[in-house]
């Protein structure tokens, strides 16, 4: 017996055979994120579509869209989803019992990937399923799954390449697409019997390459103009066919090849590289720079690889004539140059001050005293220091030129004598503060950090502690909640300043690396929590600023804090030529070394063994330093070994044939005077 599909309608208006399809409500879903994920779709651009969700009880709807199209439509419980492309404008919705609801203006701009509301307001249909349902499913299983399915020329949205759709009896068509794979179309035929089931495998119309490069890897790969990877190298899909694939990689020639990419096959590609490189190795004076066509390569040697062709080899050292010479690079060829050491070019200083006899340092060696001409200056920007007891050091730089003698005469200014002290400060004028380290006072400077302390307002805490009264009496542990009175304590650095003597001016600083710390303070001495006290201070060696901890130096010059590079662990400390000299004993040696707050700096200068019974001593004869090494019993001076240290140059020099005389004069000697007596200031 054949099934029949009745449909009853019962209207709410009196026009029975009226239009009984519009729309009651349309509007934008802003949190509405399908059209997004999964279930959204694209159009035939790649654009994302919009979805219009139609809300409405009643099935056997056909929209009409404008001249855009649309991508199909999905039925869901109480609504359908209708896929269209953006900037879509009317849509016609047709129902073979409803009517027409004939270009339907959408209210609002259709956006990309977007999702709408519209509600339809319609009869009432009542279906009643009789025997006969005058159709049958056909079920497409596609492969890959992402591939498009269409049934007589219509797109068929699925789920993991399941299409179904009920369709009526007899003969329909069928597509399935998708990019990089064959294309697949047939026909089928539908009874009322059973249910058409089709599974469809797309042929792949892709490939793959991989690319080796020998005999190195690396190499740049392009493949149709576009940069894709470095080898090794395994592509993505490629579609069948000829592709141009070129491998570039420096030192190598470039190498382009037409590749044939196969149906579902991986085509491999190893490719050898031709070198197109020499080695040159380049040996000059271990102080000189090398440079090849004006680019810098090392100092003293380079070896390296050079692309065929002509070069200009130089050795360059400030204030020296340049060597140059040129050579010629071939593939496959290993050659060795070395090249003369660059010339010193000298000029004059003569330098004088008043008063005289103040010791000279040029750049940081000593030069005698003043007045002094000294010759063989190298030429260009050269630092001249003059020292004098009760003088203020001089630091002058000055400009010497080829063969020419340049005049500095200076005038040294006496140091103060005055005694500079805490009650010399007047305090006003500086930020506000809380609290604050003593003067750290270093000559006609002193300097001091303030430190502003801010409390929150109080407010009750709780901590689950034992009870004593209540665990005396139980005899067992007891527990409970205590509430008592608590704030908030901020501590942090509101400005670090040094004043001047001399001016009775400050001067603010930058301010040193210490981060503000909060902690919860208890007003209950009963119930601590935490306390606000910072180890935040200054400490001073010689006339050079440090953090408390002595891991950050302050650089006057830069305004600036910068970590000290070094761990300080010595025994013996001594600032001498505006430098720190230290000395250590650890590993079974004794060390030396020199840092230099300026350049914030050390170099270690001298290391010597140490054996059972020896001693070592530091002396300063005649504004040298010297560092004594003997064993104790100082009849055995032919076991004794002396060394100048030259502060400036941060070296150290061995002096052989130490006579008794000059023994004796430097073990009588002492540098105590230049002992380092570490100056802190805390909060």
């Amino acid at each position: 017996m054949k099934s029949v599909l009745g449909i009853v309608l019962l209207f709410f208006v009196s026009l029975a055979e009226a239009q009984q399809i519009s729309v009651q409500s349309f509007r934008k879903l802003e949190n509405d994120l399908s059209a997004r994920g999964s279930e959204g779709r694209t159009d035939q651009n790649g654009d994302r579509c919009a979805i219009i969700k139609v809300v409405t009880p009643g099935t056997d709807f056909v929209f009409e869209p404008d001249a855009l199209g649309t991508m199909g439509t999905v039925q869901k419980t109480g609504e359908i989803w209708l896929y269209v492309p953006y900037g879509a404008k009317y849509l016609t919705i047709k129902h073979l019992d409803l009517g027409i609801l004939r270009n339907y203006a959408y209210p609002e701009r259709i956006e990309k990937a977007c999702v709408y509301e519209m509600i339809l307001t319609t009869g009432r249909v009542t279906t009643v399923v009789e025997e006969d349902v005058g159709g049958q499913w056909l079920v497409i299983m596609a492969e890959p799954q992402e591939a498009m399915v269409y049934i007589d020329e219509i797109y068929e949205a699925g789920e993991a390449g399941r299409v179904q759709k009920f369709l009526p009896l007899g003969r329909h068509t069928y597509r399935v697409d998708c990019a990089l794979y064959y294309p697949e179309a047939g026909q089928v035929e539908l009874s009322a019997e059973n249910k058409q089931e089709l599974s469809v495998r797309l042929r792949p119309a892709f490939g793959y390459v991989e690319i080796n490069s020998e005999p190195e890897t690396g190499a740049r790969v392009w493949i149709d103009g576009e940069e894709v990877g470095r080898t090794p190298y395994r592509s993505e899909r490629l579609k069948s066919g000829e592709h141009s694939v070129e491998v570039v990689k420096a030192m190598y020639a470039p190498i382009r090849q037409t590749i044939k990419i196969t149906d579902g096959e991986t085509l491999p590609l190893r490719l050898n590289l031709s070198a197109n490189y020499g080695l040159l190795t380049v040996t000059t004076d271990r102080e000189a720079e090398i440079w090849i066509n004006d680019e810098k390569k090392e100092q003293g040697s380079w070896n390296g690889r050079l692309t065929a062709g002509m070069y200009v080899v130089e050795a360059r050292r400030p204030s020296h004539r340049v060597v140059r010479q040129s050579i010629e690079i071939k593939a496959g060829e290993n050659r060795e140059l070395t090249i003369g050491s660059p010339e010193p070019i000298y000029g004059t200083l003569n330098i004088n001050s008043n008063p005289g006899g103040a010791d000279i340092l040029l750049n940081g060696e000593s030069c005698g005293t003043t007045p002094q001409i000294v010759r063989q200056v190298l030429i260009g920007e050269n630092r001249v220091e003059l020292i004098k007891p009760g003088y203020e050091k001089i630091t002058r730089f000055c400009t010497v030129e080829e063969g020419k003698v340049s005049a500095l005469d200076l005038t040294l200014s006496p140091e103060s004598a005055k005694v500079w002290n805490e009650a010399d400060i007047d305090f006003s004028g500086v930020p506000s503060y809380t609290s604050r380290t003593n003067p750290l006072i270093v000559g006609q400077q002193a300097y001091v950090l303030f430190v502003q302390r801010e409390c929150s307002p109080s407010y009750t805490a709780s901590v689950f502690a034992k009870d004593e009264a209540q665990s005396r009496i139980s005899g067992r542990t007891i527990n409970k909640y205590y509430h008592f009175k608590a704030h908030k304590e901020t501590v942090s650095v509101s400005g670090f300043y040094r004043y001047d003597f001399p001016s009775k001016k400050w001067i603010a600083c930058a301010l040193p690396p210490y981060a503000a710390r909060t902690v919860e303070v208890s007003e209950n001495i009963k119930f601590p929590l935490g306390e606000s006290q910072v180890d935040w201070g200054l400490a001073a060696m010689g006339n050079a600023i440090f953090t408390l901890g002595q891991d950050y130096i302050y650089q006057p010059g830069l305004d600036k804090w910068v970590p000290v590079p070094i761990v300080w662990r010595w025994t013996t400390k001594y600032w001498f030529q505006h430098k720190i000299v230290f000395s250590s004993s650890e590993k079974n040696e004794y060390s030396v070394s020199v840092y230099d707050p300026e350049e914030n700096r050390s170099e270690l200068v001298l290391t010597i063994p140490v054996k059972k019974g020896y001693f070592a001593h530091f002396a300063v004869e005649e504004g040298k330093m010297y560092f004594v090494v003997g064993p104790a019993n100082k009849k055995k001076i032919n076991k004794v070994q002396v060394y100048f240290i030259h502060v400036g140059k941060k070296k150290a020099e061995q002096i052989k044939g130490v006579d008794d005389a000059f023994y004796k004069k430097l073990m009588e000697s002492s540098a105590d005077p230049y002992k380092i007596e570490l100056k802190t200031s805390n909060l």
